[in-house]
């Protein structure tokens, strides 16, 4: 019974081998993977974006969201839209042009996720 409270939880992931992880403990049709920050500061958005389409390639029949938690940095935001990210955690709501671009591109931006699962610090 506590199995299926992974169903539709995101997973807080850093490398391939988290995400797949996550896609093994994770029951539904679809699966939420977010890049822990300071992965995305280090790694940059790219090695995420990148991570999400070589998963879609390998899980075909799975519905993969990948957010790439970008803090409060806005360049890092933009930075994630320059390189096709479509999901954006960003918890600064003061800079409006970002969320301004965000619309223009069609990226969904939202400011936090609760009731994750953390696999990053394995």
């Amino acid at each position: 019974m506590a199995k299926s409270l992974l169903v539709n939880k995101p997973f807080i992931i850093n490398s391939f081998d988290q995400a797949k992880k996550a896609i093994q403990q994770n029951l539904g049709s679809s699966v939420s993977l977010v890049s822990s920050h300071n992965s995305t500061r280090n790694s940059g958005p790219s090695y995420f974006i990148n991570l999400k389409n070589e998963l879609d390639n390998i899980y075909k029949g799975l519905k993969i969201t990948m957010w790439i938690d970008c803090g409060q940095d806005p360049g890092l935001v933009m930075n994630t839209i320059r390189h096709g990210g479509k999901n954006i955690i960003f918890s600064n709501p003061k800079i409006n042009e970002i969320y301004e671009m965000a619309v223009i591109e069609n990226v969904k931006m939202i400011d936090s996720i609760s009731d994750v699962i953390d696999l990053s610090k394995n």
